[in-house]
């Protein structure tokens, strides 16, 4: 299964289901970085609210952390990925999140589909620390 295949899936899916659009591209980046057999994990950074109405902070993430983490084999690469969809907004404390990352040696990005996802991931996979999109 290759990019293509999950982006049409991702289009079929997001038209007749009302999941928000973002959420759906980042399961299908998701299964094209598990099909090529690396370690993806989903990071959740939204709080709650509790009963008396308030917000809750989710207390062991800092803000901005990325959606996907990415751990490539057999390389082990670090990979962040911060998943939006073409109109989506990035904000300061994500972009922050990323150079941080980008600092302590590891690889982070902006995607906004899955032929970006797979670019990085092919490139990553080669060896090749920049990519063209």
């Amino acid at each position: 299964m290759n990019a293509t295949d999950l982006g049409e899936a991702y289009l079929k899916v997001t038209k007749r289901n009302k999941t928000q659009p973002e959420t759906k591209l980042i399961k299908a980046i998701m299964e094209l970085f598990r099909w090529n057999g690396h370690i993806v994990i989903r990071v959740y950074g939204g709080g709650r609210v509790n009963q008396a109405g308030r917000y809750i902070p989710q207390p062991y993430l800092e803000k901005g952390t990325a959606d996907l983490i990415v751990c490539l084999k057999p390389s082990g690469i670090f990979l962040a990925l911060e998943v939006k969809t073409l109109k989506g907004r990035v904000s300061e404390e994500q972009m922050t999140w990323l150079e941080r990352v980008r600092e302590c040696g590891g690889h982070a990005q902006v995607v906004r589909s899955v032929e970006e996802a797979e670019i990085i991931m092919k490139s990553l996979e080669k060896g090749e620390t920049k990519w063209t999109m």
